[in-house]
């Protein structure tokens, strides 16, 4: 469709990586989805892919956005409050070069630490 996008995020977290729900023929899409990862660090790089799902074409690349989760070892829970990340549009191909994407998206990130109490430092 030329119209709407079909849009859907890919978190990347390490090696590891996840994927919301495409959301048919929105613009302005919200997920409120829960991708959870396995770190061992509360410091740790994730970074945003946006692609707008096509049936029949293949999906295409929208933008990236980055951000770094921060906190101390030693906390049980380090839950933030939402932060807007600018979407960075990166086109692939030459040809599509005219294709200007922006936007924003809103997250909020909670790290807990699972290691039983007896095996923290």
């Amino acid at each position: 469709d030329f119209l709407k996008n079909d849009p859907y995020i890919v978190a990347l977290v390490g090696e590891q990586q996840k994927r919301t729900d495409a959301k048919m023929m929105k613009d302005d899409p919200v997920w409120n989805q829960d991708l959870q990862f396995l770190v061992f660090t509360p410091q740790c790089h994730v970074l945003l892919w946006a692609w707008d799902w096509d049936k029949s074409s293949g999906d295409d690349f929208m933008g990236e956005a980055y951000f770094q989760t921060t906190g101390q070892p030693g906390h049980d829970t380090i839950e933030t409050d939402p932060i807007w990340l600018d979407v960075r549009q990166r086109s692939c191909r030459p040809m599509d070069y005219h294709l200007f994407v922006s936007g924003r998206i809103k997250v909020s990130w909670k790290l807990e630490d699972i290691t039983p109490r007896e095996f923290r430092s």
